[in-house]
Protein backbone atom coordinates (compact mmCIF):
# COMPACT_ATOMS: atom_id res chain seq x y z
CA UNK A 1 0.00 0.00 0.00
CA UNK A 2 1.41 3.51 -1.18
CA UNK A 3 1.59 5.70 2.04
CA UNK A 4 -0.33 8.55 -0.25
CA UNK A 5 -3.29 5.97 0.09
CA UNK A 6 -2.83 5.25 3.74
CA UNK A 7 -2.57 8.96 4.49
CA UNK A 8 -5.51 9.90 2.41
CA UNK A 9 -7.55 6.98 3.46
CA UNK A 10 -6.86 6.76 7.56
CA UNK A 11 -10.11 7.29 9.70
CA UNK A 12 -11.80 8.24 7.49
CA UNK A 13 -15.24 6.71 7.23
CA UNK A 14 -17.66 7.44 10.60
CA UNK A 15 -19.86 4.54 10.45
CA UNK A 16 -23.26 4.96 10.34
CA UNK A 17 -24.90 1.61 10.75
CA UNK A 18 -28.24 2.94 12.81
CA UNK A 19 -29.32 4.79 9.75
CA UNK A 20 -31.01 4.06 6.20
CA UNK A 21 -30.83 2.29 3.93
CA UNK A 22 -28.66 -0.19 6.54
CA UNK A 23 -31.07 0.71 9.46
CA UNK A 24 -29.79 -1.84 11.65
CA UNK A 25 -30.71 -2.15 15.33
CA UNK A 26 -28.09 -0.28 17.77
CA UNK A 27 -26.13 -3.15 19.49
CA UNK A 28 -25.62 -5.01 15.85
CA UNK A 29 -24.73 -1.98 14.35
CA UNK A 30 -22.16 -1.32 17.30
CA UNK A 31 -21.01 -4.94 17.57
CA UNK A 32 -20.24 -4.79 13.47
CA UNK A 33 -18.16 -1.44 13.74
CA UNK A 34 -15.82 -3.14 16.62
CA UNK A 35 -15.58 -6.18 14.88
CA UNK A 36 -14.43 -3.94 11.65
CA UNK A 37 -12.30 -1.42 13.22
CA UNK A 38 -10.63 -5.17 14.66
CA UNK A 39 -10.16 -6.18 11.36
CA UNK A 40 -7.21 -5.45 8.89
CA UNK A 41 -8.83 -2.65 7.56
CA UNK A 42 -9.88 -0.91 10.99
CA UNK A 43 -7.79 1.94 9.97
CA UNK A 44 -9.94 3.71 7.54
CA UNK A 45 -12.71 3.86 10.48
CA UNK A 46 -13.06 7.19 12.62
CA UNK A 47 -16.44 7.32 14.82
CA UNK A 48 -19.47 5.64 15.61
CA UNK A 49 -22.37 7.64 14.50
CA UNK A 50 -25.06 7.68 17.21
CA UNK A 51 -28.40 10.28 17.65
CA UNK A 52 -27.74 12.04 20.96
CA UNK A 53 -31.31 10.55 21.75
CA UNK A 54 -29.84 7.11 21.72
CA UNK A 55 -27.15 7.41 23.71
CA UNK A 56 -28.27 5.50 26.59
CA UNK A 57 -29.30 2.70 24.49
CA UNK A 58 -25.43 2.43 23.68
CA UNK A 59 -24.30 2.48 27.79
CA UNK A 60 -25.16 -1.30 28.00
CA UNK A 61 -22.97 -2.44 25.11
CA UNK A 62 -20.70 0.01 25.56
CA UNK A 63 -20.04 -1.08 29.64
CA UNK A 64 -19.55 -4.92 28.03
CA UNK A 65 -16.26 -4.01 26.53
CA UNK A 66 -13.14 -5.58 27.60
CA UNK A 67 -10.51 -3.47 29.18
CA UNK A 68 -8.27 -3.75 26.48
CA UNK A 69 -10.76 -2.54 23.67
CA UNK A 70 -9.60 1.41 22.73
CA UNK A 71 -11.94 4.22 23.38
CA UNK A 72 -14.56 4.42 20.82
CA UNK A 73 -14.97 8.02 18.95
CA UNK A 74 -18.30 9.25 18.66
CA UNK A 75 -20.23 11.34 16.49
CA UNK A 76 -23.11 12.53 18.02
CA UNK A 77 -26.42 13.58 16.14
CA UNK A 78 -28.31 16.52 16.91
CA UNK A 79 -32.04 17.08 16.74
CA UNK A 80 -31.65 20.70 15.03
CA UNK A 81 -34.48 22.47 14.82
CA UNK A 82 -36.56 24.63 12.79
CA UNK A 83 -35.56 28.21 13.94
CA UNK A 84 -32.91 29.40 15.57
CA UNK A 85 -34.58 29.52 19.06
CA UNK A 86 -35.50 25.67 17.84
CA UNK A 87 -31.82 24.33 17.72
CA UNK A 88 -30.23 26.28 20.35
CA UNK A 89 -33.05 24.22 23.06
CA UNK A 90 -32.26 20.94 20.95
CA UNK A 91 -28.84 21.21 21.30
CA UNK A 92 -28.69 22.17 24.70
CA UNK A 93 -30.59 18.95 26.04
CA UNK A 94 -28.79 16.97 23.43
CA UNK A 95 -25.70 18.07 25.07
CA UNK A 96 -26.92 17.41 28.63
CA UNK A 97 -27.55 13.82 27.62
CA UNK A 98 -23.90 13.91 26.13
CA UNK A 99 -22.76 14.87 29.16
CA UNK A 100 -24.39 12.24 31.24
CA UNK A 101 -23.54 9.81 28.90
CA UNK A 102 -20.18 10.28 29.15
CA UNK A 103 -20.08 10.20 32.81
CA UNK A 104 -20.99 6.62 32.66
CA UNK A 105 -19.06 5.66 30.13
CA UNK A 106 -16.18 5.81 32.84
CA UNK A 107 -13.73 6.73 29.70
CA UNK A 108 -14.95 4.07 26.77
CA UNK A 109 -16.05 6.62 24.73
CA UNK A 110 -15.14 10.09 23.34
CA UNK A 111 -16.97 12.57 22.46
CA UNK A 112 -15.19 13.70 18.89
CA UNK A 113 -18.13 15.62 16.79
CA UNK A 114 -21.61 17.16 17.09
CA UNK A 115 -23.95 17.08 14.08
CA UNK A 116 -26.95 19.40 13.61
CA UNK A 117 -28.65 20.75 10.64
CA UNK A 118 -28.60 24.29 10.50
CA UNK A 119 -32.24 26.44 10.46
CA UNK A 120 -33.42 26.06 7.20
CA UNK A 121 -34.64 29.62 7.67
CA UNK A 122 -32.77 32.54 9.42
CA UNK A 123 -30.64 34.92 7.80
CA UNK A 124 -26.78 35.13 8.78
CA UNK A 125 -27.19 37.18 12.09
CA UNK A 126 -29.70 33.46 12.98
CA UNK A 127 -26.71 31.32 12.06
CA UNK A 128 -24.18 33.50 14.00
CA UNK A 129 -26.23 33.00 16.79
CA UNK A 130 -26.73 29.04 16.60
CA UNK A 131 -23.15 28.46 15.81
CA UNK A 132 -22.09 30.87 18.61
CA UNK A 133 -24.54 29.36 21.24
CA UNK A 134 -23.47 25.77 20.42
CA UNK A 135 -19.25 26.36 20.79
CA UNK A 136 -20.10 27.68 24.20
CA UNK A 137 -22.06 25.03 25.52
CA UNK A 138 -19.66 22.26 23.80
CA UNK A 139 -16.77 24.35 25.30
CA UNK A 140 -18.43 23.56 28.74
CA UNK A 141 -17.83 19.61 28.32
CA UNK A 142 -14.26 19.54 29.00
CA UNK A 143 -10.99 20.51 28.28
CA UNK A 144 -11.18 19.14 24.72
CA UNK A 145 -15.26 19.99 23.54
CA UNK A 146 -16.23 17.98 20.28
CA UNK A 147 -16.18 19.69 16.81
CA UNK A 148 -19.32 21.01 16.20
CA UNK A 149 -20.17 20.39 12.53
CA UNK A 150 -23.13 22.26 11.12
CA UNK A 151 -24.60 20.75 8.02
CA UNK A 152 -25.98 23.21 5.16
CA UNK A 153 -28.05 21.98 2.37
CA UNK A 154 -26.66 21.73 -1.18
CA UNK A 155 -30.29 21.27 -2.49
CA UNK A 156 -33.07 24.04 -3.89
CA UNK A 157 -31.53 27.50 -3.19
CA UNK A 158 -27.81 26.85 -2.08
CA UNK A 159 -26.33 29.36 -3.83
CA UNK A 160 -27.27 31.91 -1.21
CA UNK A 161 -26.88 28.99 1.91
CA UNK A 162 -24.11 27.81 1.38
CA UNK A 163 -22.12 30.96 1.67
CA UNK A 164 -24.04 32.53 4.65
CA UNK A 165 -23.69 28.83 6.27
CA UNK A 166 -19.47 29.20 5.87
CA UNK A 167 -19.53 32.84 7.14
CA UNK A 168 -21.44 31.83 10.20
CA UNK A 169 -19.24 28.71 10.81
CA UNK A 170 -16.49 30.43 10.00
CA UNK A 171 -16.98 33.42 12.30
CA UNK A 172 -17.31 30.63 15.30
CA UNK A 173 -13.99 29.12 14.62
CA UNK A 174 -12.40 32.67 14.77
CA UNK A 175 -13.59 32.19 18.15
CA UNK A 176 -11.50 29.30 19.14
CA UNK A 177 -14.00 26.12 19.46
CA UNK A 178 -13.41 23.90 16.94
CA UNK A 179 -16.24 24.03 14.11
CA UNK A 180 -16.78 22.85 10.70
CA UNK A 181 -19.57 22.36 7.94
CA UNK A 182 -20.91 19.36 6.96
CA UNK A 183 -22.70 18.48 3.69
CA UNK A 184 -25.26 15.24 2.28
CA UNK A 185 -23.84 14.23 -1.00
CA UNK A 186 -27.09 11.66 -1.67
CA UNK A 187 -30.17 9.86 0.00
CA UNK A 188 -32.93 8.11 -0.76
CA UNK A 189 -33.97 9.28 -4.62
CA UNK A 190 -32.00 10.86 -7.18
CA UNK A 191 -33.44 14.21 -6.24
CA UNK A 192 -31.70 14.46 -2.68
CA UNK A 193 -27.77 14.09 -4.75
CA UNK A 194 -26.67 18.10 -5.00
CA UNK A 195 -25.31 19.20 -8.31
CA UNK A 196 -21.27 19.03 -8.66
CA UNK A 197 -21.22 22.74 -8.76
CA UNK A 198 -23.07 22.84 -5.12
CA UNK A 199 -20.32 20.60 -3.98
CA UNK A 200 -17.48 22.19 -5.33
CA UNK A 201 -18.96 25.53 -3.79
CA UNK A 202 -18.87 24.30 -0.56
CA UNK A 203 -15.79 23.02 -1.11
CA UNK A 204 -13.85 25.99 -2.24
CA UNK A 205 -15.86 28.33 0.01
CA UNK A 206 -14.66 25.97 3.13
CA UNK A 207 -10.89 26.45 2.18
CA UNK A 208 -11.35 30.28 2.18
CA UNK A 209 -12.53 30.52 5.33
CA UNK A 210 -10.29 27.95 6.59
CA UNK A 211 -12.87 25.29 8.32
CA UNK A 212 -13.20 22.27 7.71
CA UNK A 213 -15.63 20.25 5.91
CA UNK A 214 -17.10 16.35 6.66
CA UNK A 215 -19.82 14.37 4.10
CA UNK A 216 -22.49 11.89 4.63
CA UNK A 217 -24.55 9.75 2.72
CA UNK A 218 -24.47 9.25 -0.96
CA UNK A 219 -20.41 8.17 -0.91
CA UNK A 220 -20.40 4.15 -1.06
CA UNK A 221 -17.90 4.36 -3.88
CA UNK A 222 -14.39 5.49 -4.57
CA UNK A 223 -15.35 7.09 -7.98
CA UNK A 224 -18.59 9.33 -9.32
CA UNK A 225 -20.72 6.78 -11.52
CA UNK A 226 -24.30 5.65 -12.35
CA UNK A 227 -25.78 4.23 -9.34
CA UNK A 228 -28.68 1.99 -10.79
CA UNK A 229 -30.94 2.06 -7.74
CA UNK A 230 -31.29 5.96 -7.54
CA UNK A 231 -31.36 5.93 -11.49
CA UNK A 232 -28.85 8.53 -11.16
CA UNK A 233 -25.22 9.68 -11.12
CA UNK A 234 -23.78 9.54 -7.31
CA UNK A 235 -20.89 11.03 -6.15
CA UNK A 236 -17.45 9.57 -5.09
CA UNK A 237 -15.48 9.61 -1.89
CA UNK A 238 -12.65 9.90 -3.73
CA UNK A 239 -13.61 12.41 -5.91
CA UNK A 240 -14.52 14.75 -3.00
CA UNK A 241 -11.49 14.17 -0.86
CA UNK A 242 -8.92 14.95 -3.41
CA UNK A 243 -10.78 17.73 -4.22
CA UNK A 244 -10.54 19.15 -1.24
CA UNK A 245 -6.62 18.31 -1.03
CA UNK A 246 -6.45 20.03 -4.24
CA UNK A 247 -8.50 22.96 -3.24
CA UNK A 248 -6.15 23.55 -0.38
CA UNK A 249 -2.86 23.07 -2.26
CA UNK A 250 -3.68 24.56 -5.51
CA UNK A 251 -6.24 27.10 -4.70
CA UNK A 252 -8.75 25.57 -7.33
CA UNK A 253 -11.91 27.60 -8.24
CA UNK A 254 -15.15 26.22 -8.48
CA UNK A 255 -14.89 25.01 -12.15
CA UNK A 256 -11.83 23.42 -11.27
CA UNK A 257 -13.30 21.53 -8.59
CA UNK A 258 -16.67 20.29 -9.93
CA UNK A 259 -13.67 18.52 -13.00
CA UNK A 260 -12.15 16.79 -10.18
CA UNK A 261 -15.82 15.88 -8.74
CA UNK A 262 -17.22 14.69 -12.19
CA UNK A 263 -13.98 12.81 -13.13
CA UNK A 264 -14.88 8.74 -13.59
CA UNK A 265 -11.80 7.58 -14.90
CA UNK A 266 -10.00 5.28 -12.43
CA UNK A 267 -6.75 5.83 -14.12
CA UNK A 268 -7.28 9.93 -13.34
CA UNK A 269 -6.06 9.16 -9.74
CA UNK A 270 -2.57 8.10 -9.13
CA UNK A 271 -1.13 6.95 -5.76
CA UNK A 272 2.79 6.71 -5.04
CA UNK A 273 4.53 6.74 -1.50
CA UNK A 274 5.63 10.23 -2.05
CA UNK A 275 1.99 11.87 -3.43
CA UNK A 276 -1.38 11.71 -4.61
CA UNK A 277 -2.10 13.06 -8.56
CA UNK A 278 -4.98 13.92 -9.96
CA UNK A 279 -4.14 14.06 -13.62
CA UNK A 280 -1.02 17.03 -13.81
CA UNK A 281 -1.98 18.11 -10.24
CA UNK A 282 -0.04 16.28 -7.21
CA UNK A 283 -0.23 16.74 -3.40
CA UNK A 284 2.57 14.91 -1.35
CA UNK A 285 1.84 12.79 1.67
CA UNK A 286 2.21 15.69 4.16
CA UNK A 287 -0.09 18.33 2.81
CA UNK A 288 -2.30 15.27 2.59
CA UNK A 289 -2.15 14.81 6.00
CA UNK A 290 -2.51 18.40 6.96
CA UNK A 291 -5.50 18.92 4.35
CA UNK A 292 -7.63 15.22 6.29
CA UNK A 293 -7.02 17.61 9.38
CA UNK A 294 -8.03 20.98 7.97
CA UNK A 295 -9.90 20.55 4.81
CA UNK A 296 -11.61 17.22 4.42
CA UNK A 297 -12.22 14.91 7.31
CA UNK A 298 -14.57 11.84 7.01
CA UNK A 299 -17.86 10.74 6.13
CA UNK A 300 -20.61 9.55 7.53
CA UNK A 301 -21.32 5.70 5.81
CA UNK A 302 -24.05 3.38 6.85
CA UNK A 303 -21.67 0.29 4.87
CA UNK A 304 -18.42 -0.05 6.04
CA UNK A 305 -17.79 -3.37 3.97
CA UNK A 306 -19.09 -1.04 0.78
CA UNK A 307 -16.27 1.46 0.86
CA UNK A 308 -14.00 -0.67 1.94
CA UNK A 309 -13.97 -3.39 -1.00
CA UNK A 310 -14.67 -0.94 -3.69
CA UNK A 311 -11.01 0.52 -2.11
CA UNK A 312 -9.74 -3.17 -1.94
CA UNK A 313 -10.49 -3.67 -6.02
CA UNK A 314 -8.71 -0.49 -6.90
CA UNK A 315 -5.67 -1.90 -4.79
CA UNK A 316 -5.33 0.98 -2.55
CA UNK A 317 -6.46 -0.73 0.33
CA UNK A 318 -4.60 -4.58 1.11
CA UNK A 319 -6.90 -7.34 1.13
Amino acid sequence: MHASAKALLAEIIDYAGLFPPARLPLEEAFERYLDHRRGPSGWLLACFVCPAGRLDDLAAPLANLDDAEPVVPLAVLGRGGETGDEFCTATAADLESAGWFLEKAHGRARFDQLEARLPPAGGRATLGEVVRDTQHRTHELGEIPPTAYFEVSLLGDWKERVPAAVEAVAEGRREGTPVGLKIRCGGADAAAVPAKEAVATALAACRDADIPLKATQGLHHPLRHFDPALEATAHGFLNLFVAGLLARRHGLDTEALVAVLGDDDPAAFAFSDNEVRWRELAVDVSAIREGRQRAVTSFGSCSFSEPRDHLRGMALVDG
